[in-house]
């Protein structure tokens, strides 16, 4: 019977739809023969191995394990092969050894199959633990590429800002717990999965020492003004001390931390005093403002807290903190869709409640305004926000002058009277001379008719800053509340203009 061997990752498939469909997977698989050429290929430059004898043996199981002896010849001076002596074990034996060591795809291969999959697995796994460090500080070293980390990474707000400015990057790490965020996120970056964290307590800054920059907006609910604001007291808020720790561990270059303006309000300020004490003891040139979207060309009025740190060890330096305003030349509208569906236009107890007097005199309710209100995460379903009033767009040949609408709308003359009515609920018959616009009372006529409707995902998007490349691959509930947690990618774009360093990266064409 045939195999099919990925050539990736390894693995042998007996059923060619079985590979085939491995293949076209979304999410690629782990490249364990490249990680073992790299590996190998960094031992032999950076001359890592220590022992001057020809063999490195490893003992994988021990007697007391097995009744079997596995030598795995992981390198010598002159090879990088392995070599495993099966000779006394039995396949009962081999697959015990596979189960007791966590090496999943083991089923369905005769012996020689299942020697050559173990070796393989084992050389990748031994040189991986003993070597990553190295070799993250390696990729990391590039001259010609500017890395980047960011921990509650949403969708990815520093990473649209580097591409628009064709910026050079490579991200070395990102971090979300949430799992649609990660959906997101794959389809728009290009990422390792073993780069990507779900938990922000397993990012072990150690291995990710020499990187440009790290960035992170951690949950801002704990100090929202329309949070209950339990600050640090909440588990939310103390996540910042684990950004804190990861920039400690990682040493980077620089590091940019977002959170809400509430967070310098708090406890009258307490809780930030002591969260910039924090940040103090780090080894940085620290520096903060408060960044409002609508100042830096987009038209969302969204304050937000910009917390720089600059290592006082690396030659970064920003020429100017906060960047300069931009004046705002576009408005709200200039950023709707021309295409709108039907399910984004309120029913009619949306459309009664938002225009209520009461309703649209509250400060978080808006209608055709220029400048968004702040977006919220849950304004899929919060009757407040920002709602468009639109006009049906009929050409103009079709409505009536002033004229001829004093003579359809009268009520007839002297000798032949009629009850003219418009916006019938059931039309007159209609009359092929209709052209020749009769009264009111004998054809139909319909006034300006207008329709309410809420801000789509895509225009959300370009009220945070992001191009209409970014792809949408989640429901329209999940890209709300992800557009609603980012960070105005424009804002960022200013920052980075502002630092030297970062711009030497820039491609050019």
């Amino acid at each position: 019977m045939p195999k099919y061997t990925c050539e990736r990752c390894l693995k042998e498939f007996s059923q060619k739809s079985h590979y085939d469909k491995h293949q076209k997977k979304k999410r690629p698989c782990q490249d364990n023969k490249g990680k073992i050429e790299v590996v190998v290929e960094n031992i032999i430059n950076k001359k890592l191995i220590s022992n001057n004898t020809e063999n490195i043996i490893i003992n994988t199981m021990s007697t007391e394990q097995s009744s079997a002896d596995i030598i795995i010849n992981t390198m010598s001076t002159e090879q990088s092969s392995a070599d495993i002596n099966f000779e006394k074990m039995k396949m009962k034996e081999i697959k015990s050894f596979c189960k007791e060591n966590k090496i999943r795809g083991y089923s369905n291969k005769n012996k020689s199959e299942l020697i050559s999959f173990i070796v393989n697995h084992q050389k990748a796994l031994t040189t991986e633990q003993n070597l990553s460090d190295n070799i993250l500080n390696l990729e990391t070293n590039n001259a010609d590429t500017f890395t980047i980390g960011t921990l509650f990474t949403g969708i990815g707000s520093i990473e649209h800002a580097l591409s628009r400015l064709n910026i050079n990057h490579k991200i070395v790490f990102a971090c979300d717990i949430c799992k649609y965020v990660k959906e997101s996120y794959f389809a728009n970056y290009k990422i390792n999965q073993d780069d990507w964290y779900s938990d922000v307590n397993n990012v072990n800054g150690n291995k990710y020492k020499n990187v440009d920059m790290i960035v992170g907006g951690s949950p801002c609910q704990s100090f929202s003004f329309v949070g209950k604001q339990k600050g640090l007291e909440d588990d939310r808020g103390n996540l910042i001390f684990q950004f804190i720790r990861v920039i400690k561990e990682a040493q980077p270059k620089m590091f940019i931390f977002e959170n809400v303006k509430g967070l310098t309000t708090h406890e009258k300020g307490k809780t930030f005093d002591f969260v910039k004490s924090k940040f103090g003891e780090l080894d940085y040139d620290i520096q903060y403002s408060i960044l409002n979207g609508k100042d830096y060309g987009i038209p969302q009025s969204r304050n937000r807290l910009f917390l720089i740190g600059l290592n006082k060890n690396s030659n970064i330096k920003m020429n100017i903190f906060p960047p300069p305003k931009i004046e705002l030349l576009i408005k709200m509208k200039d950023l709707l869709e021309d295409n709108v569906e039907n399910k984004y236009y309120l029913q009619e107890k949306g459309v009664s409640f938002v225009t209520k007097e009461k309703n649209i005199k509250k400060k978080y309710t808006q209608i055709n305004g220029d400048v968004a209100l702040c977006q919220k995460k849950n304004q899929q379903f919060n009757w407040h926000g920002d709602f468009i009033k639109e006009y049906r767009e009929i050409p103009p040949k079709y409505y009536l002058s002033e004229k001829v609408k004093n003579y359809v709308l009268a009520g007839g003359t002297k000798n032949f009277k009629t009850s003219t009515k418009t916006d019938l609920d059931i039309a007159r018959p209609l009359l092929k001379t209709m052209h020749k616009m009769h009264r009111a009372g004998v054809d139909n006529y319909i006034t300006y008719e207008e329709k309410i409707r809420k801000l789509t995902p895509r225009e959300c998007l370009r009220l945070m800053g992001f191009s209409d490349d970014f792809k949408i691959v989640v429901s329209d509930t999940r890209m709300y509340q992800q557009a609603g947690n980012s960070i105005i990618v424009n804002i960022f774009i200013e920052i980075i203009k502002q630092t030297d360093y970062i711009m030497k990266f820039m491609k050019v064409d």
